[in-house]
């Protein structure tokens, strides 16, 4: 949507592809992401197949209390006592 209406253009450059913002200024490149230290590559990690993202939950209704519990900061939870 932003590319037409927003005002945004796309333009490809060989094989690489430019981006330009609503007043027509070039969008810089971003760098390649590197791998942190520490953090193994995906083709370490093994087969990754069908199955891989699979859901786990067995249908049964959601516990709405623990959910937010769970996205509340532990910290804020022991300074409110």
């Amino acid at each position: 949507m932003l590319v037409h209406e927003g005002g945004f253009r796309v333009e490809k450059d060989g094989e690489a592809f430019r981006f330009f913002g609503r007043w027509g200024d070039l969008i810089p490149a971003v760098p390649r992401a590197r791998v942190a230290d520490g953090v193994e590559r995906m083709d370490e990690l093994g087969s990754v197949d069908a199955r891989t993202n699979a859901p786990l939950w067995d249908g049964s209704p959601l516990d709405y209390g623990a959910a937010v519990w769970g996205l509340l900061d532990p910290r804020q939870l022991e300074a409110d006592g």
